[in-house]
């Protein structure tokens, strides 16, 4: 895999967290607009009459960039668990004709998980966590069952932003992501929520299993990959 998953940078980085550094270097390195990179990369693959799933669909930025770039004739499916930013990402897209929203997240397990709203005011970085006082439960359903029953077309762009559950999104396609018609998988990878999921390793793995998957890889910046055909 990549060097930016060896386990001695993957070390750096749980060091330079620590430190605090982490997002000074991003910036002198990279400056502030560094999703710029990303945003354009992954876009470039999008064309008209697409099918777009937007996983963390947060409320609704990316989901009208998405909806602009397929037109009248691509649909944008919108996944966002947190019902507090599902309110928000339904008066933001209300009046858009081929965004498609649904209330509950994707994941390898169906089920109803535990979920925190993240104390930010857009709830960006609201995640999945272990139950406690402060958390809500949502529903999360599997991806791979999904596109089988044929309720939601099956992507030619998925985007992932989820706080450290991307791993699990991904294991969710199961064999759906061999699928050639998905062009591009734009994710942005959360190195620290991964680590205080028990899972520091998880973006090796995710590597793994795109490339398994018949993709190519291109990191954009430190924290955003980009899968592709």
């Amino acid at each position: 895999m990549s060097w930016r998953t060896n386990k001695l940078i993957l070390l750096f980085r749980k060091l330079g967290r620590l430190m605090g550094v982490n997002k000074i270097i991003s910036r002198l390195v990279l400056g502030d607009k560094y999703e710029e990179s990303y945003d354009a990369f992954l876009q470039s693959f999008i064309a008209d009459a697409d099918i777009v799933w937007d996983i963390g669909g947060n409320v609704g930025y990316y989901s009208k960039i998405f909806s602009d770039a397929v037109g009248v004739y691509g649909k944008v499916f919108v996944f966002e668990p947190s019902p507090i930013n599902f309110s928000t990402l339904k008066k933001n897209t209300h009046n858009i004709k081929n965004i498609y929203l649904n209330n509950f997240g994707l994941g390898s397990s169906e089920g109803i998980f535990s979920f925190e709203q993240g104390k930010d005011q857009l709830g960006a970085t609201s995640k999945f966590c272990p139950n406690t006082e402060s958390s809500m439960m949502v529903e999360i359903k599997s991806p791979q069952k999904i596109i089988a029953s044929g309720d939601i077309d099956l992507p030619s762009i998925i985007k992932i932003d989820v706080e450290g559950f991307e791993l699990e999104v991904l294991r969710g396609f199961n064999n759906a992501l061999k699928n050639k018609k998905i062009k591009a998988i734009g994710v942005e990878i959360h190195f620290s929520e991964l680590e205080n999921m028990g899972n520091p390793n998880a973006s090796m793995h995710i590597e793994s299993l795109l490339v398994s998957s018949g993709f190519k890889l291109k990191w954009t910046d430190f924290s955003h990959l980009v899968a592709y055909r």
